[in-house]
């Protein structure tokens, strides 16, 4: 019987292909949405979001169900805070962030721990491209490429779109968590 892989987390072991991944999607869907090729408005956008985190929390809760492992509660964690921060509640901002910044915290403490139990290398991956594209959406929500050609035509639905695939991401970092074989 051999013994368990336990994975240290440190800069070395973080992927960093994800972030040069969300800076080729906000390109793209950019264009895209330049050219009116997509034309979901905020409140499509809006919604697709609370569905995509309500599918990461059922899969997770399912997850946690069958095997009662903390890391299931953290997915659920995660699709809780994003979904509060989703529903834009007056005055939670600096809360959700707080929250979300403890689940990374604790993802990052546990994460020795749980790969002895699960793999959890892609879903890094798609945590790394989460928060790329998170970061990239702030800044566009923010308004920081106000000179760029069409930015004020697109800035809303590119922020949007981009939180959709963020989400998306936490939601694939939750579901291709798997067990690793003893």
């Amino acid at each position: 019987m051999s013994e368990p892989v336990i994975e240290r987390l440190s800069w070395q072991t973080v992927p960093k292909w994800p972030a040069v991944v969300s800076v080729a999607l906000t390109v793209v869907l950019g264009v895209l949405i330049a050219l009116n090729v997509m034309q979901f408005d905020k409140q499509t956008l809006e919604r697709a979001a609370e569905v995509v985190l309500l599918q990461t929390f059922l899969v997770a809760a399912g997850r946690y169900w069958l095997e009662r492992h903390a890391i299931w509660g953290w997915g659920m964690g995660m699709a809780v805070i994003l979904f509060c921060r989703e529903l834009h509640f007056v005055g939670t901002s600096i809360g959700v962030y707080l929250g979300f910044g403890l689940l990374m915290l604790w993802f990052a403490r546990r994460y020795p721990e749980w790969s002895k139990d699960y793999r959890l290398r892609p879903s890094l991956g798609f945590l790394v491209a989460a928060l790329s594209t998170y970061a990239v959406s702030f800044t566009i929500d923010q308004r920081w490429w106000r000179g760029m050609p069409f930015e004020a035509e697109i800035h809303t639905r590119l922020e949007e779109t981009l939180e959709v695939c963020a989400h998306s991401m936490v939601g694939l970092a939750v579901a291709t968590l798997s067990r690793r074989r003893k």
